[in-house]
């Protein structure tokens, strides 16, 4: 009897346990698939009517194998007449020292990015990864948001990169425009 009794407490306790683990992971679940935007872009309130996104890396890719990495910042306040950071990093077989130009073009619109930084060039394995700043007019950028078909052109003196959006970045775009940038 008391052997019973102790098999059935210790049923009775796995059994809390495993609802207990259940209802968590639900509720987890349920919050992580509402917080989509998280995925995508972050919001930080920096005071006096600033807002601050920072839209997450999105991936365009080239005929050649490589691909372009690009994450933006922007403060949204009621002038906006604010600059957007776009931070870019290009992943390819040989690194590319020398940028003569970048631009953004969509549906016969072209952003050019000026002032382009080098950050840094890292080694990964057979590939490098260089990394570049650049500014651009935020009404500018926020604009090209509302079409999802970009291309990304660099002119890195006797080469010419471009770069498209990958299905993935397509669908990001039209996300971001629709609860992000169409509030503003």
């Amino acid at each position: 009897s008391y052997i019973n009794h102790n098999w059935f407490l210790l049923l009775n306790m796995r059994k809390k346990n495993a609802l207990c683990c259940f209802l968590f992971l639900f509720i987890f679940n349920n919050c992580a698939i509402n917080n989509k935007n998280n995925k995508l872009f972050q919001s930080f309130y920096m005071g006096e009517g600033i807002t601050q996104y920072y839209i997450k890396e999105m991936v365009f890719k080239n005929n050649e194998g490589s691909n372009l990495l690009l994450d933006i910042t922007i403060q949204m306040k009621e002038e906006n007449n604010t600059n957007a950071i776009l931070n870019f990093t290009i992943k390819g077989k040989g690194k590319i020292n020398q940028l003569n130009s970048i631009s953004i073009s969509q549906s016969g619109n072209k952003l050019i990015l000026n002032d382009v930084l080098l950050l840094f060039h890292e080694k990964i394995k057979n590939n490098f990864a260089s990394r570049y700043t650049s500014n651009v007019n935020a009404k500018e950028l926020i604009s090209f948001f509302n079409k999802p078909i970009w291309t990304i052109h660099i002119d890195a003196g006797k080469t010419k990169y471009s770069y498209s959006p990958s299905n993935k970045t397509f669908k990001k775009i039209q996300y971001i425009n629709t609860n992000l940038f169409e509030i503003y």
